[in-house]
């Protein structure tokens, strides 16, 4: 554990050095190793907090054979997709201005993957320190009669949402005379056209009702259904973890700027130079992968949504 966490904290402290090189023109792929540097750090560190609560190491576990980890890359790169083609390429709510097409789809295969890794991490540390606080053990063991019906009507509420969503989305680029998506507008801040955010906060909202709906048909516990049933960790955990690493992640980005924020609403409100609606939505992040690599993988994420295991 103290070996990880050493490894982690010295990764994390090679990844600032990128801030010796204000001023200076270097090329993109050489900021990517530090931004790479800097989420296998805070990914290291997260297991050995992990470790020392739970006795739990996500690494090991996705690790230990070639079907975890085959499944985390396959639910990684769905997860990459759902939130580039959502809020990147429709709503433009950021783009990457330095970066050319080869870069662009090396780090969608190996950058996000490391990504979403450093979410879970960031968010299983979380709950491990406030399950170690709260102590007391919260397992879902009995359904409530009306939860069959809920989940099944959510389900089919997100189905309609995101039906609505999708014909959103056709009738804006149609009624724009715009085509589909183009790819070389995806580097260019002056977007054609940006689809409203209501229409993205709908898309993610259809999502997360269906997966809410698929871990209840596969017999998993989710988000919504620890609330319902007081076992509100994970929730808190998605709050505070988020927003927490949010910060660190953001901060990453504060030399070189390989990643810009535009068109989000309220622009005008910001917080760290940068929109505090941007920093409101990083939860999301967090609700709708937990939720995919839940409802479609067992023991590598049977910890997710599961009450703490100190004994």
């Amino acid at each position: 554990m103290k070996k990880r966490l050493i490894i982690g904290f010295v990764l994390l402290l090679i990844s600032f050095i990128q801030f010796l090189f204000v001023g200076i023109s270097v090329p993109p792929w050489f900021i990517l190793i530090f931004i790479y540097l800097f989420m296998i750090g805070g990914i290291a560190i997260f297991d050995a907090i992990t470790l020392k609560f739970y006795n739990r190491s996500l690494t090991h576990i996705l690790t230990k054979n070639k079907k975890n980890l085959l499944k985390f890359f396959l639910v990684s790169i769905i997860g990459t997709l759902l939130i580039e083609v959502i809020a990147h390429w429709f709503g433009k709510l950021w783009i990457y201005p330095s970066w050319n097409y080869l870069i662009y789809f090396v780090f969608a295969f190996t950058g996000f993957v490391l990504y979403w890794l450093f979410i879970v991490g960031s968010y299983l540390s979380t709950k491990a320190v406030i399950d170690y606080f709260r102590k007391g053990k919260k397992y879902v063991t009995k359904s409530f009669r009306w939860e069959s019906k809920f989940f099944k009507v959510l389900g089919i509420v997100g189905i309609i949402l995101l039906i609505i969503s999708s014909f959103l989305v056709y009738f804006y680029y149609t009624n724009q005379s715009m085509p589909f998506v183009q790819l070389g507008d995806l580097f260019q801040k002056t977007s054609s056209y940006v689809l409203p955010y209501s229409v993205i906060l709908l898309f993610v909202l259809s999502l997360w009702f269906i997966l809410e709906y698929l871990q209840y048909k596969f017999k998993k516990t989710s988000l919504i259904k620890d609330i319902i049933h007081g076992h509100f960790t994970p929730f808190l955990s998605i709050i505070i973890g988020s927003f927490l690493f949010a910060i660190i992640v953001e901060i990453q980005n504060f030399v070189y700027y390989v990643w810009l924020y535009i068109n989000w609403p309220l622009e005008e409100i910001i917080f760290l130079s940068l929109p505090m609606t941007m920093f409101l939505a990083w939860p999301l992040h967090y609700i709708i992968f937990l939720s995919l690599w839940r409802a479609f993988t067992d023991e590598q994420s049977e910890e997710v949504w599961k009450g703490d295991l100190i004994k």
